[in-house]
């Protein structure tokens, strides 16, 4: 039993992926390498260091906001944006699930909010022209359409040097992500702070706009109070 163990290990280790029957506490134990490489002052090699550096950091403790967005010297401004809005986007998925009991199309059919005596209704860019759907609709298809964006070889062909005309996306995608935690905020507090009080992931998306400047100020609807209560 010791030896499968290890030989599973191993394999997962090489393929760098999580092979069906991939038992829980063995999940993602290849992205180990990338950070002690991090650790030891190395420079993180290959198309996925950065990606499985950024999961290790996040499974290792999500409320350690600051060790996680800290850039590494060998990693571009640029590239660590890129891999973080990946990253954000797969927890997003999760973040999103989490919701499919309180938040349907028949209970939010819009994406609609208010913040003080301000409303707001965003529109699906996912349409042409944008248009109003539910709630629910407007979060899956921001991501899905954010997930296409980061994922298109046209704009990004290679994930070690990002072109400088396709950093312009990264603002917009900012921007429409950061509207699922808004509405969650605002509609669904029990659902958010459950989600958020485990992922810490509304905070980390924030501090981590706030400090590549992927949106203004007054974008950010989310009282700073709520991180530094």
């Amino acid at each position: 039993e010791e030896k499968k163990k290890m030989e599973g290990a191993t394999v997962q280790a090489t393929r760098r992926s999580n092979p069906p029957g991939t038992k829980a506490e063995d999940m993602w134990s290849w992205t180990q390498t990338a950070s002690n490489t991090v650790a030891s002052g190395g420079a993180m090699d290959g198309p996925l260091a950065v990606e499985e550096y950024i999961q290790t950091m996040v499974r290792r403790d999500p409320a350690a906001i600051k060790e996680i967005l800290a850039q590494p010297d060998s990693v571009s401004p640029p590239v660590w944006v890129y891999e973080h809005l990946r990253q954000f986007l797969r927890e997003l998925n999760l973040f999103i699930v989490g919701h499919n009991e309180v938040c349907t199309v028949e209970t939010q059919p819009s994406m609609k909010l208010t913040v003080g005596v301000e409303e707001y209704v965003f529109l699906c860019s996912s349409f042409e022209p944008p248009r109003e759907c539910s709630a629910i609709d407007y979060m899956v298809n921001t991501v899905v359409q954010a997930t296409a964006i980061l994922n298109s070889n046209h704009y990004f062909p290679s994930r070690v040097m990002i072109k400088k005309s396709a950093t312009k996306h990264f603002g917009v995608l900012a921007r429409r992500l950061y509207r699922i935690f808004a509405f969650s905020y605002y509609v669904h507090r029990d659902t958010f702070e459950q989600l958020e009080n485990t992922m810490h992931l509304c905070e980390r998306f924030t501090k981590f706009c706030q400090m590549n400047n992927l949106m203004q100020q007054p974008q950010f609807l989310i009282p700073a109070s709520r991180w530094t209560s």
